[in-house]
């Protein structure tokens, strides 16, 4: 039993002797961690309170814990709890995806983004205003989280920005909105505005997905769609006439949610459409389809 358990002193030695630790604590030694300071002399200060995960030895055994060096992060992930502000934050150069979790709602119009990000994305209750914010050059894909509701006409889009998510509560008009090279659109349940004044043709141009929430039901007779939409989809309201609708010449994928009820009589779909998707709800038939 020694050779396998040495003494107390001899696993102090292991311990320093090695560039990492990994502990294993059973169950119910997780009520003894908040137990307070150690203030032994003979072994440095081990908080077990902050121990999540896998870290290096050095960032633990320490009185006080050192900082934990990001400089070559390319994630951060925030916790659910996190609400501070991050105007003063210099970021790792290195940075490319940036992630709150859900009570983050702090003003970001004065951060200075690193310019390697590629990814944002609030995921809860964020609900700032971001016209006049200087985005990343680089970054891909935006997601503004469910308590997003501000108006973005004036917000200046980064020319790299391909996908573009609005949450839950969006509800505000993009017929003005300025241009940008978006491939992904994404509008949940909230919104519900027409579409017959978005001129397509400037934003985004090189748009390819676009799906609509749930509570989105306006008519689309005169709608001018992005030349190289492939997918479209409607969610669970709308039920609105299709046997007008001019299509886009690109569209492969259509998807209608399950309120959705019309005539198609007259209907004409692309010649490229490869998926039609019709709801639990639709009766009507489909012999003049073309």
């Amino acid at each position: 039993m020694q050779d396998r358990w040495p003494g107390r002193g001899g696993v102090c030695v292991a311990c320093r002797r090695v560039s990492s630790l990994t502990f294993r604590v059973r169950k119910k030694a997780l009520l003894y961690q908040q137990a307070g300071r150690n203030n032994s002399s003979r072994v440095p200060t081990l908080r077990p309170s902050a121990m999540r995960g896998k870290y290096v030895k050095e960032s633990l055994l320490s009185e006080h814990h050192k900082p934990i060096d990001c400089s070559s992060a390319l994630k951060i992930t925030f916790g659910e709890n996190f609400d501070e502000t991050i105007a003063e934050i210099t970021w790792p150069s290195s940075l490319q995806q940036l992630e709150f979790g859900t009570l983050f709602d702090q003003p970001i119009v004065s951060v200075k983004w690193p310019r390697s990000l590629e990814k944002i994305i609030f995921n809860g209750l964020f609900n700032q205003p971001i016209e006049g914010i200087s985005w990343p050059h680089h970054l891909r894909e935006l997601n503004l989280g469910f308590g997003f509701n501000q108006p973005i006409e004036d917000v200046a889009w980064p020319k790299s920005l391909q996908i573009l998510s609005f949450g839950t509560f969006f509800n505000q008009t993009i017929e003005r909105v300025k241009r940008s090279p978006l491939v992904n659109l994404e509008l949940e349940v909230d919104f519900d505005h027409k579409l017959s004044e978005v001129e397509w043709p400037e934003w985004p141009s090189l748009l390819q997905e676009l799906a609509f929430g749930d509570m989105f039901n306006k008519r689309i007779e005169n709608v001018s769609w992005p030349d190289r939409l492939k997918k479209l989809t409607f969610a669970c309201k709308f039920d609105q006439p299709i046997e007008r609708v001019t299509w886009p010449a690109c569209l492969e994928v259509l998807v209608f949610g399950d309120k959705f009820n019309q005539p198609n009589e007259g209907t004409k779909f692309p010649a490229t459409l490869k998926k039609l998707t019709l709801g639990p709800n639709f009766l009507q038939p489909l012999d003049n389809v073309s």
